[in-house]
């Protein structure tokens, strides 16, 4: 049945007072509104408390949680610092360099010192086993020949040019203007310890720079060996010479090397 505008009570457009629980269950019932969510109730929305007809406006942004932009200072501070580590890197390494060179070079050199005297013993152990190269000529001595006949001792670079087996088995021989052989920082030549006996001779082309020790080679002797300390025997000019080798105590036989 239609209610009467007058059990309503004091009517107002703007806001309406309803007098009893059960009128307003009825109304709301009757406005098909759930009377959990009344319509003068701010609508929850998440965690906001905005009302239906109210705007929404963004929140102000806080100047304190904006991105801090580093200052043009701060830039070239930071770059400076950068090139500064860059180059102390770079001195560093350059520093390190320099300690491996200095080290390893003298080891380098060494190594290759001994390697030289290796050779040259190897070279006088080869020219030993070959008969012309030993001072043999003619199945006869070197410096044995009758004078008469004119007869001279070639020198180990005529032998050795007349033997291409021991060019072969030699590979770098230099073969001198002045009769000797030059192969790995050493010179060869052969002369007489005694009469009769024939010397191969081996020493340093430059002492301390392509080599240290001396040698000689003779059949009845071996293979002998100086230390060379001093030097005493380097270059063309200072051979070993044969009173020399008979003289001083200090030629050693060479184990096997």
């Amino acid at each position: 049945m239609p209610r009467d505008a007058a059990q309503f009570g004091h009517t107002n457009f703007g806001h309406t007072d309803f007098g009893h629980a059960d009128i307003e269950h009825d109304i709301l019932e009757d406005a098909n509104v759930d009377p959990r969510f009344p319509a003068n109730r701010p609508v929850e929305l998440g965690m906001s408390t905005q009302a239906p007809n109210e705007k929404y406006s963004l929140p102000e942004l806080n100047s304190s949680a904006a991105v801090a932009v580093p200052a043009p200072t701060v830039l070239h501070e930071t770059r400076a610092a950068a090139r500064t580590l860059s180059w102390l890197d770079r001195l560093t390494l350059a520093a390190i360099g320099l300690i491996v060179v200095l080290v390893t070079l003298p080891v380098l050199r060494g190594f290759g010192l001994r390697e030289n005297e290796r050779d040259a013993l190897r070279m006088l152990r080869v020219l030993a086993s070959e008969p012309a190269a030993a001072g043999h000529v003619e199945g006869r001595p070197v410096g044995t020949g009758d004078p008469s006949s004119g007869a001279r001792q070639k020198t180990l670079a005529e032998l050795a040019a007349l033997d291409p087996n021991l060019r072969r088995r030699l590979e770098d021989l230099e073969l001198r203007t002045d009769g000797s052989l030059r192969r790995h920082g050493y010179l060869f030549d052969v002369t007489e310890l005694e009469p009769g006996e024939p010397m191969l001779r081996a020493w340093p082309w430059e002492h301390a720079q392509t080599g240290r020790g001396a040698f000689i080679w003779t059949p009845r002797r071996g293979l002998l060996g100086h230390r060379n300390s001093s030097g005493q025997f380097s270059g063309v000019d200072a051979a070993p010479r044969a009173d020399q080798v008979r003289a001083s105590g200090d030629w050693v036989a060479v184990t096997r090397r």
